[in-house]
């Protein structure tokens, strides 16, 4: 059964809740909401990937991710955190804490990350991309064997993370749904996600409230929820490991329903 992933934005710019869960209390709480509503796991982010946001130094993100983790730790979650970076400071700091899960959406750009997840024992999750902000105008090339190419990119860097000690099932893969992919490329990776599973390590989707949904809907990405649901239940359906959304009670709530209406 596919393990749904809350996610928590700690940042003022972030595309569909930017602002939202900028204080220590609003954000402490929506944690514990998360967990409430059946998340597995929150991964929290403080510096937004969108397309074209403007990036951050490794300190700003550390002060805005650091008493929030200290209060984490000191109610005993800690341990259901994702921290999502690819800073190797705030990948040490977060380690030195008690997160044991790094979310590294440049694919390991800083090789020294390698090293603190394999001290740590945590787990790692890489994200394929071509490039961390996105940008909007590069993408993929649009022909029929871009699923391989990102396969293979994922492939490579799995046996990387192997050849350094790194335990496969420390590894999640991402596809990066809405990096560097078109709208097409994207709505294709969610209704093949199954094809990345031949990897042997688990797999996990973000697809929620992104743009690429423009395919099907004209809502703005705070409205998304019901498009976002319908591909978490396609992709509960073939088992992928982990499904990353913002709204985690609709869409546990569908999958559940789903289950009793099968039965």
């Amino acid at each position: 059964m596919s393990k749904i992933i809350g996610i928590l934005n700690l940042t003022p710019d972030s595309f569909s809740d930017g602002g939202k869960y900028n204080n220590q209390d609003i954000a402490i709480e929506r944690c514990y909401q998360l967990i409430k509503d059946g998340a597995y796991a929150i991964d929290i982010g403080a510096e937004s990937t969108r397309p074209d946001a403007k990036p951050i130094t490794s300190d700003e993100e550390w002060n805005r991710l650091e008493e929030i983790l200290l209060k984490l730790k000191e109610l005993d979650i800690i341990s259901q955190i994702s921290v999502d970076t690819k800073n190797i400071s705030t990948v040490e700091k977060s380690l030195k804490l008690g997160v044991r899960w790094i979310n590294d959406v440049s694919g390991i750009s800083n090789s020294e990350i390698i090293d603190l997840v394999k001290k740590y024992d945590a787990k790692i999750t890489i994200m394929h991309n071509l490039g961390i902000p996105a940008k909007k105008d590069i993408v993929m090339k649009d022909d029929k064997d871009f699923m391989n190419t990102i396969y293979s990119w994922g492939r490579e860097k799995i046996d990387e993370l192997i050849s350094h000690g790194i335990k496969r099932d420390k590894i999640i893969f991402d596809p990066g749904v809405g990096f560097g992919k078109t709208a097409e490329q994207s709505m294709e990776i969610v209704n093949k996600a199954e094809f990345f599973q031949s990897l042997n390590i688990p797999i996990m989707i973000g697809h929620s409230r992104k743009s690429f949904l423009e395919l099907v809907t004209n809502r703005k990405a705070e409205d998304r929820d019901f498009e976002t649901i319908e591909i978490t239940q396609q992709l509960s359906n073939k088992n992928i490991d982990y499904i990353r959304v913002h709204n985690v009670k609709d869409n546990i709530k569908r999958s559940n329903d789903n289950i009793l209406g099968d039965k």
